[in-house]
């Protein structure tokens, strides 16, 4: 399962997003979903936001019942 944070380096602090629930077969699938969302979601909020508040995502996989 597919898990990406929200993180403010100035603050410190990161809090996870709703992006649904995301299965994969394996890790590299999973993962590279994760940072072709990563991209888009900072594209979203935008370069000035991004550069304030330093923002980046935090990416994790979890494997639930055999399945990523």
């Amino acid at each position: 399962m597919l898990v990406i944070s929200l993180c403010s380096f100035i603050h410190q602090s990161c809090k996870p997003i709703d992006n649904g629930t995301t299965l994969h077969d394996d890790w590299n699938k999973c993962m590279g979903t994760g940072y072709i969302a990563s991209i888009k979601i900072l594209n979203d909020i935008g370069r000035e936001e991004v550069n304030k508040y330093q923002i980046g995502t935090q990416i994790m996989c979890y494997q639930t019942k055999g399945i990523i």
